[in-house]
């Protein structure tokens, strides 16, 4: 329900997926989101699978660089 959601949200706000960096992050968040469930951190507190998740969104958004993909299309050209 929640992955159907965010899904929504991407949608309606046109995020352009067709671009690496966009997929990469929705990729991510998707796969640490599901696949993990909480990790320990110290004694009773634990980190959820979607905090977890929503941290290295916003972690790789910072990271990763925004552009345009221009790399892609001088590939297309060669090839």
């Amino acid at each position: 329900m929640i992955s159907a959601v965010g899904a929504r949200i991407l949608i309606n706000a046109k995020i352009n997926l067709g671009n690496s960096r966009n997929l990469m992050i929705a990729a991510l968040i998707l796969v640490i989101g599901i696949g993990c469930d909480s990790i320990p951190v110290a004694g009773n507190v634990t980190i959820s699978g979607l905090a977890l998740a929503a941290v290295a969104g916003i972690v790789m958004a910072q990271i990763l660089p925004e552009g345009n993909d221009a790399y892609l299309t001088e590939l297309s050209k060669i090839g």
